[in-house]
């Protein structure tokens, strides 16, 4: 469904912006891309998630004023004035705060690589590690829908009430996917006081010569000065299938796992196949590969950016138009904006705050690959 509270931004607020931005990043082919006409009520969803320098200063932007894209609503403010990057990614989101269930969290180890391991053995992916053979039975799949890390735990402690650090049997964890290790990993680390935050791509480490729907942490190494990306779900030793070279889970190379911006800039300009990016090879659905997913993960990405974790099946704003070429400049600056080296928290924050489309509204249409879809699912009121 679309945003009620989604608004338009003055013209003149951010047109010479807009023009130089445009004349930066504006791909070399500017062809209409695709007209998407399935029925969403008709959409089938599943398989998702398959698997086989900072350094500048707190953010400068003041008060955005907007105009209501209705007469009479709301005018929205976006204050970002001495918002530091590293401190507003240190902090929980509605999605990744454990509320009750923090003091299971006391006492965890503070190093990427135990933490990492901890949610790793947290979570059974709902496809890739065969619950049913592990004795998790048909019902427990709706696990897989849970949207906050707070009713993760409480699920955690109820299947199994010792420390989340002891090693516990498959049957024992959380039916998930990709996000569902990711979400865990950032209250685990936020907890801690680092600095992390979703990353919405396509990871190229699953499947030989597809680009895989996937979600990663992205986490601050202060003493690198860095930015890295974290895959929680990952093994010690997993390996590309595409030259059989290992991954490090706790520093995924950028050219392994390409984050939603990056994907969709290269294939504006013609550099990558949108066919090759998909949840999976073997689905035929249109809206779940190429430009019409492409779409959806640079949208999901901005949010996660913005410190909302949706699931990965969730739906809403620019998500749900059916006609794609609409919006194409304001998907490339999207793309622009979350593909920078050094993403500019007041750009995300403004984008996300101001573009029609972009704000995740009080209620969103899920696709889950376990309940079906679509069906609205409203979320609490503060994560909105």
């Amino acid at each position: 469904m679309r945003s009620e509270s989604s608004v338009s931004p003055r013209p003149e607020d951010h047109a010479v912006e807009r023009e130089e931005q445009r004349r930066k990043d504006e791909p070399g082919d500017q062809q209409s891309l695709l007209h998407v006409t399935q029925s969403r009520a008709a959409k089938p969803r599943g398989l998702y998630g398959q698997r086989p320098s900072l350094g500048r200063p707190a953010c400068e932007w003041g008060y955005v004023d907007l105009v209501a894209a209705k007469a009479g609503a709301d005018v929205r403010k976006v204050d970002t004035v001495g918002l530091d990057p590293l401190s507003y990614y240190a902090g929980q989101s509605d999605m990744t705060d454990p509320g009750a269930m923090s003091e299971r969290l006391a006492g965890l180890p503070r190093d990427l690589a135990s933490l990492q391991r901890v949610a790793r053995d947290l979570v059974i992916h709902y496809r890739g590690d065969d619950p049913a053979g592990h004795g998790i039975p048909d019902e427990r799949l709706t696990e897989v829908d849970t949207r906050y890390a707070d009713a993760m735990l409480a699920r955690l402690v109820e299947l199994d009430d010792r420390p989340l650090t002891e090693t516990r049997p498959p049957v024992n964890r959380l039916v998930g996917c990709c996000r569902d290790f990711t979400v865990l990993f950032l209250a685990m680390t936020r907890k801690a006081g680092i600095p992390a935050r979703a990353r919405i791509g396509f990871a190229t480490y699953f499947i030989a010569g597809f680009n895989v729907d996937h979600e990663v942490a992205e986490v601050w190494d202060a003493g690198e000065g860095r930015w890295r990306l974290v895959d929680a779900e990952l093994g010690d030793d997993h390996a590309d299938p595409n030259d059989g070279a290992r991954v490090d889970p706790l520093d995924v190379p950028r050219d392994r796992f390409l984050v939603a911006g990056r994907v969709w800039q290269l294939c504006r300009r013609g550099e990558a196949d949108p066919e090759t990016f998909l949840v999976a090879p073997e689905l035929d659905i249109p809206d779940t590969r190429s430009w019409p997913y492409l779409r959806h993960n640079v949208v999901h990405d901005l949010a996660a950016l913005n410190k909302v974790e949706m699931i990965l099946w969730d739906d809403c704003g620019l998500t749900e138009e059916p006609d794609l070429d609409r919006d194409l400049e304001l998907l490339d600056r999207v793309a622009a904006a979350t593909a920078a080296a050094d993403p500019d928290l007041s750009e995300l924050r403004r984008l996300y705050e101001t573009e029609p489309g972009l704000r995740v509204p009080a209620a969103v249409t899920s696709y889950s690959p376990v309940v079906g879809g679509p069906r609205e699912v409203a979320l609490r009121a503060s994560a909105a």
